[in-house]
């Protein structure tokens, strides 16, 4: 009868072993975008993959810099009242790429805009689009919300201080090059912000013919700080030919969406 009970207990010792592990494997496993739509190419397991915080591949190094909890709206307040809402839409991977889709909307209610941000990242950098719907009769004021680089490459492998890189674009009809650098990374509880400013030199339409932007990323946040030279002759008078800017506020839990309803 001991033998007996002595098997017993060890085979349900084994079991609770067992369990214990399939718990830690799923819960080590899980990403952190839930609630959001994911759509790819085969299945949404690859998505699921590039999305994994553990991960110790270059372009999953790079998606976990988002936010991607679509229950989680980001509030983000600037200069002369300006400020936003931002959340996560959707996830794509699609020919070796994550897009990740956001939508904003500006906290002034007098402006009529519907703003779509995508991120295309791959193995070595994160581009950012912009476009922004306007009613008929929008001054276009959101546009500051903008980089002046239409497809901006905001964050490039290797993530290392003083890492640089150049990139053409066209601004009012006109060929330009901006550089790029990261000029500082810093880490807290295990968090890392990488600080980054862009130059373009020679161009018109801004104070001394120079155009910088300074901006700050944080893990699981994205852009948490914005600073761009504001163009002469500019709707915002308050901050002509000076720096515009806004950074991270809050994070509002919002599981109905309400603060920004899908499009």
């Amino acid at each position: 009868m001991r033998k007996d009970k002595s098997k017993i207990i060890r085979l349900i010792f084994k079991f609770c072993i067992v369990l214990i592990f399939i718990f830690t494997f799923s819960y080590s496993t899980r990403f952190n975008n839930t609630n959001i739509k994911i759509y790819g190419d085969n299945d949404n397991e690859s998505v699921k993959l590039s999305c994994k915080k553990n991960s110790k591949d270059s372009s999953n190094k790079l998606v976990k810099l988002f936010c991607l909890d679509s229950d989680k709206t980001l509030d983000y307040r600037g200069y002369a009242e300006y400020g936003y809402f931002l959340r996560a839409d959707s996830v794509e991977v699609k020919d070796n790429k994550t897009i990740i889709n956001m939508l904003a909307k500006l906290h002034d209610q007098c402006t009529f805009a519907d703003i779509y941000l995508k991120y295309e990242v791959d193995n070595e950098k994160i581009i950012q689009k912009v476009n922004v719907n306007y009613s008929s009769s929008e001054k276009k004021e959101a546009n500051i919300l903008n980089s002046i680089i239409p497809e901006k490459v905001i964050l490039k492998l290797p993530l290392k201080k003083e890492s640089s890189w150049e990139q053409k674009f066209e601004y009012n009809g006109k060929e330009y090059k901006a550089l790029t650098k990261i000029e500082n990374i810093s880490e807290e509880k295990g968090v890392k912000k990488y600080e980054t400013k862009t130059i373009v030199d020679n161009i018109k339409g801004f104070q001394n013919n120079k155009y910088v932007e300074k901006c700050v990323y944080e893990e699981g946040k994205g852009l948490v700080k914005f600073d761009m030279t504001v163009p002469i002759n500019s709707s915002y008078s308050c901050c002509e030919g000076k720096e515009f800017g806004y950074s991270f506020n809050n994070i509002i839990i919002d599981k109905k969406h309400e603060i920004i309803k899908d499009k």
